[in-house]
């Protein structure tokens, strides 16, 4: 479904409590409806911002005209019905753009946890799976790989990871609007996707460990 347009509605309900509306309107003029209560009014305006952001994000990628992913061989199962790969190092994509500043502040947080002052961001890309879309077992070239679930609903299939060192295998627990990281080298793929449409946003970074440079600390130094 590919949205033409989003409506937000707030009702009070009582003390401190606000339900927010959403209304989606697709292009063929399909209309759903999600029901968000809200008790912190501090909040409030910030979730609205959010919901329109990530609505716009997803919006975008409904307008690129992409590749898609379908090779398989003795080493690769793969199906993936648009991404956009091809352009993981271009900033200027208008969904990267609203992209980084909204989760800028997510990801400086998973980097200090990891106790790492700064990081460069080598490619962002967007992966949309249909029903039966695959992604094999493969691994990223730099440091680090993250996961953004953009677009999630329940029955999508999961990320399945498998550890060097054990060879034990795990499926991620996500849901919509998670974001992972896990290192590069970590084997994972996507599992065989069930009917409803699944969009993630994946990101490579490396970390940088020179801390006597004159930059301040967890300057992302963004696709540099």
């Amino acid at each position: 479904m590919k949205l033409k347009s989003l409506n937000i509605y707030s009702f009070h309900v009582r003390a401190k409590t606000d339900w927010l509306i959403l209304e989606l309107i697709s292009t063929a003029d399909i209309k759903g409806y999600s029901e968000i209560t809200m008790s912190n009014y501090d909040q409030r305006t910030a979730l609205i911002s959010s919901v329109k952001k990530l609505i716009k994000i997803l919006s975008e990628i409904d307008k690129c005209v992409d590749d898609n992913l379908n090779a398989i061989d003795s080493y690769y199962t793969d199906s993936i019905s648009k991404l956009d790969w091809n352009k993981s190092s271009d900033t200027e994509r208008p969904w990267v753009k609203i992209f980084l500043p909204e989760f800028c502040e997510d990801i400086k947080e998973i980097v200090s946890s990891l106790c790492y002052n700064r990081i460069n961001i080598k490619q962002m890309w967007y992966q949309q799976y249909l029903e039966g879309d695959t992604h094999g077992w493969h691994i990223h070239g730099q440091h680090y790989t993250g996961v953004y679930y953009l677009e999630f609903p329940d029955g999508c299939s999961k990320t399945e990871v498998c550890s060097p060192y054990n060879l034990k295998t795990k499926q991620i627990d996500a849901v919509e609007g998670d974001l992972i990281v896990f290192p590069a080298h970590f084997i994972h793929r996507g599992l065989p996707n069930k009917k409803i449409r699944k969009t993630i946003v994946s990101f490579n970074f490396d970390v940088i460990a020179n801390t006597n440079d004159g930059l301040p600390a967890l300057n992302l130094n963004l696709f540099k």
